[in-house]
Formats: structure tokens, C-alpha cells, sequence
């Protein structure tokens, strides 16, 4: 990812932090070694907590916004079941990352993170717009 984010979703803690374990399940969890079905159901719910955050940051909506950002939740917790299965089973290469994923998708999940974040990029948003009108108040009085 670029350092100067394009996107407000790029902006969010919580869509960083999906990502790099997005990044990371191989490193985690090496296709060779993890059932089949176990690490298809893996690769599938990080996915979708990166998907779910997007559509939720992006909607106008806040219901819809809960909505996502609820499922975007249940993703997760689905992937902390993954890697407890693989935890379990031996076969996750980084016991020490697994704790970080699950007490970092923990803090999102239980607290309402992503929607408290969201909520901030929102009053950033209307900041910025005001500021906006207000340059333009300033450059049309200045022209007349």
C-alpha cells in the first residue's frame, strides 16, 4: 500500500490491520500443510472482512454501514475459529502471530471498532467539507 492512501477505506486502522493478516495466512498457515476445506473457509472469510469493511466505509447508509461492519465482524471471528482449528491441529507456523490476530480482531469485533472509526473519518469528512466552503466564501469575496 501506498503511503498517501487514494481510497477513505485505506484510512481505517481496522482495514490495515484485515489486511495485513489477509497478507500473512500463508506465512500463518502453509497451503500444503491445513485441510483443504479449512483453509479455502480461511482464505474466503479474510477476504470478506476486507470486502465488508470497504462496502460499509463506503456506504451512505448507516444502517447499511452496521450492517457490513457486522459482518465484516462475524468474518473475523471466523478466521480466529480457523486458526484455533489450526492452532489445535499444530499446523500454524507463528503461534505468537495468531495471538496478535485474535486480540486485534477481538479489540475490532468487541468494542465496535470499526464503526467508532468510522464515525472519526465521518466528522473528518464534514470537516474538510466545511473547510472547503468556507475557501470558497473567502476566494468569492475576495473576487467581488
Amino acid at each position: 500500500m501506498t503511503s498517501d492512501p487514494l481510497f477513505w477505506h485505506e484510512k481505517l486502522d481496522v482495514y490495515r490491520l484485515a489486511l495485513a493478516f489477509v497478507s500473512r495466512v500463508e506465512d500463518m498457515v502453509p497451503e500444503d500443510s491445513a485441510p483443504l476445506a479449512a483453509r479455502s473457509h480461511l482464505d474466503r472469510a479474510g477476504e470478506s472482512v476486507l470486502e465488508n469493511i470497504v462496502s460499509g466505509n463506503s456506504s451512505r447508509s448507516s444502517d447499511l454501514k452496521k450492517y457490513r461492519f457486522a459482518i465484516a465482524c462475524g468474518s473475523a471471528l471466523e478466521c480466529a475459529g480457523c486458526l484455533d482449528i489450526f492452532h489445535r491441529k499444530g499446523l500454524l507456523a507463528d503461534a505468537k502471530l495468531r495471538a496478535d490476530m485474535l486480540l486485534a480482531m477481538r479489540g475490532y469485533c468487541g468494542d465496535d471498532g470499526a464503526q467508532r472509526q468510522q464515525r472519526g473519518r465521518e466528522n473528518e469528512r464534514e470537516n474538510e467539507r466545511e473547510d472547503d466552503h468556507e475557501n470558497e466564501r473567502a476566494n468569492k469575496e475576495q473576487h467581488d
